[in-house]
Parts: C-alpha cells; sequence; structure tokens
C-alpha cells in the first residue's frame, strides 16, 4: 500500500489477520485487521468498543494455538459504523515488537525506505516484558 510519507506519522500496510479485542468486564471482539502501523491499527468488527476506551490487543498471525501473535494495549482513537481505529499504547514483549515490525516492514513494499527510517525516529516504541 503506498502512501506520502509526509501525511502519516507512520506507514500503514493492508492486511487481513484475526484481531481480538478486551476491554473490561466487556464481551471480547474479534474482527479483522484492515491495516497496520507501528502506531495502531484498525479493524473491521461488527461490535464497538466506545471512543477513549482502554483495550487490549492480541494479532494473531496464524489462527491456530501456539501461533505467533502480536500482544499490545491500546486506546480507541476512533469509531465508525465498519469498525475502530486503535492507537497503541504498549507493545507486550519483544516478540511481540519484532512481529509487528516484521509485520510493516515485509508488506510495505515500495515504502520500505521510510519504514526503516520510521523504526529508528520511534525510539519510545518498544516492548514491555
Amino acid at each position: 500500500m503506498s502512501e506520502d510519507p509526509q501525511r502519516r506519522e507512520c506507514t500503514r500496510v493492508a492486511l487481513k489477520h484475526v484481531v481480538e479485542l478486551h476491554s473490561g468486564d466487556r464481551v471480547p471482539i474479534q474482527g479483522v485487521l484492515c491495516n497496520l502501523s507501528l502506531k495502531g491499527l484498525y479493524v473491521r468488527c461488527h461490535q464497538h468498543l466506545p471512543l477513549h476506551a482502554d483495550c487490549h490487543v492480541t494479532l494473531l498471525l496464524n489462527e491456530g494455538e501456539g501461533e505467533p501473535c502480536v500482544y499490545a494495549t491500546g486506546i480507541v482513537v476512533r469509531v465508525d459504523e465498519t469498525g475502530l481505529a486503535i492507537e497503541f499504547t504498549n507493545i507486550l514483549g519483544e516478540e511481540s515488537l519484532m512481529h509487528l515490525r516484521n509485520l510493516v516492514r515485509f508488506n510495505s513494499h515500495d515504502c520500505l525506505p521510510y519504514v526503516e527510517q520510521e523504526f529508528r525516529e520511534h525510539l519510545g516504541l518498544r516492548g514491555k516484558g
């Protein structure tokens, strides 16, 4: 997915993976990832969380027990009729951070130089063990 690197803080890549969202006592929400960046994601889903709700994000890279996942915490920054935009507040663990970076890197195609620059500039984006 080609983007104007001046327009967004982080490059977005279009992907389709299952995403699970957990927020407080609410029933978990499952949806389909539409796009992903180092800063967050947009998930298509039928159920919604309120704007500004804190949530735990699980991005399933392959559907199956024991398969790699990206675990993060985030906050709902946009709600629309088709889904939710989540801004990451923490990436949980070095392995999750590695998977997130690889997903963005390997799917950025023509934006790879910008993605590598984003990795260097976003020193605050670190895994939490």
